[in-house]
């Protein structure tokens, strides 16, 4: 590691570590209190499901995690929150100082001269660090879960199958979210490893059933799916009636199709038209599909054979990305699933800026794209425009608008335009130091 680079990760580090503490002592908690209080209604033999739990002044939420994550987190219950929150904040740093070295090892970063690399992790930062901080505000489980899919994926590339399929799997019986690394990895041909993640997920799941026996279990499953099914009306046409936060496709949507509703008191218009509920199921369904089946323009063929790490990588970020707008109801700290992608495309700019007079037309382009999303993404908090711009923002949803502008980007930086004598924005890096 270089020493720029170092210098950067420890102000960082630090920054963070600041933060994070403030948070941990000072702040409510953050998801972390809805999770631990959900442990405790298990672990005391109340409902866990539809049971409203306090989290400050006249709100309540309610737990939406699996049986298996309230749990695990049982034995949690017994230590002072302040402790767990700051022993949370710790491994959300270590995890993403694990995360940075996971990126760094696929897109062999090392090749990156001094100055290179303080761009590269410079510009990593700055995408990111919204939505680090939005983690740590909500004491949230997502980045744990990238971590989870990125250290099981570099296990299952170098034959660790068992390690690689455990995390896979604990990720997804946590929350769904790591779902989408059981059909990549049958598209790339890791059968063993996909048995494998499927034997374990099943493993995880029923686990509670030796904590709560076989009838409380079944119950608690199917209280569990009237939460999270992605037909309820809060995830089509009400998603933005209760609050603005969600980003995701399922919030798009309805916020552009369906009937004019918004949690903020704003005198816009956004809808272009209401195609009612089950039109904006429908298109909502569409949208889905869209960008799953677009999925396979970033695969490479043969399918079900595997690739360079690198290639996967690359593929791999794809599907991390489209992972907070396809899957319902996620708010702007999913959107951290942002960060592999933008690692990717960062080395293929830097690439590409590298050689000067080549591919104009490019350059512009991916600079201005990156440039608009970069708005989009990270100056539309409140720290940089104020209150009602933020609230402006959060209204048209801007994120999601942003996150939107990096795939065509993603897809100018794709590994085979080598082939086609584009080479210097997708394989930036020399064959020898």
């Amino acid at each position: 590691m270089k020493n720029g680079e170092q210098c950067l990760l420890v102000i960082a580090g630090c920054l963070l570590l600041i933060y994070g503490l403030k948070e941990a002592w000072l702040g409510n908690g953050g998801d972390m209190l809805i999770y631990l209080n959900a442990s405790e209604l298990l672990r005391n033999g109340q409902p866990v499901y539809h049971t409203p739990i306090f989290t400050g002044p006249g709100t309540f939420l309610n737990y939406s995690y699996s049986p298996f994550f309230a749990q695990i987190l049982v034995p949690v219950t017994y230590f002072p929150v302040k402790f767990i929150y700051t022993c949370w904040v710790l491994l959300d740093l270590f995890l993403l100082y694990r995360i940075y070295c996971i990126l760094s090892s696929f897109l062999k970063t090392e090749y990156l001269s001094k100055a290179e690399t303080l761009v590269f992790t410079f510009f990593l930062l700055l995408f990111s660090f919204r939505y680090i901080l939005y983690n740590f505000d909500m004491m949230q489980m997502t980045i744990v879960l990238l971590y989870l899919c990125l250290e099981g994926f570099r296990l299952i590339t170098r034959s660790h199958n068992l390690g690689g399929a455990m995390l896979i799997a604990l990720g997804i019986c946590i929350k769904l979210l790591p779902l989408v690394m059981i059909p990549y990895l049958v598209m790339r041909g890791k059968f063993k490893a996909t048995a494998l993640s499927l034997a374990f997920v099943a493993v995880f799941t029923f686990l509670p059933v030796l904590y709560l026996g076989p009838g409380k279990f079944s119950g608690m499953m199917e209280e569990w799916w009237t939460v999270i099914n992605p037909s309820n009306p809060e995830f089509v046409s009400r998603q933005n009636s209760s609050g603005e936060g969600v980003h995701s496709l399922s919030a798009l949507i309805p916020a552009y199709f369906g009937a004019p509703s918004s949690y903020y008191d704003l005198n816009l218009k956004r809808n272009i038209m209401d195609l009612g509920t089950t039109g904006v199921r429908i298109l909502l369904n569409i949208s889905r599909v869209f960008f799953i089946l677009l999925t396979f323009a970033f695969l490479k063929k043969p399918w079900f054979k595997g690739g360079t790490d690198r290639r996967m990588f690359y593929e791999l970020s794809y599907i991390l990305l489209i992972t907070p707008l396809v899957f319902p109801h996620q708010q702007k700290y999913a959107f951290i699933f942002l960060v592999p992608a933008i690692a990717w495309i960062m080395t293929g700019m830097i690439g590409l800026f590298r050689r000067p007079g080549e591919d104009i037309r490019r350059k512009r382009t991916s600079l201005i794209l990156m440039s608009v999303s970069f708005v989009l993404l990270v100056l539309t908090t409140n720290l940089f425009v104020g209150k009602h711009l933020f609230m402006v923002a959060q209204y048209y949803k801007m994120i999601t608008w942003g996150t939107l502008l990096i795939i065509p980007v993603l897809w100018m930086f794709r590994p085979e335009a080598d082939e086609k004598k584009e080479a210097a924005c997708a394989a930036p890096f020399p064959q020898t130091k």
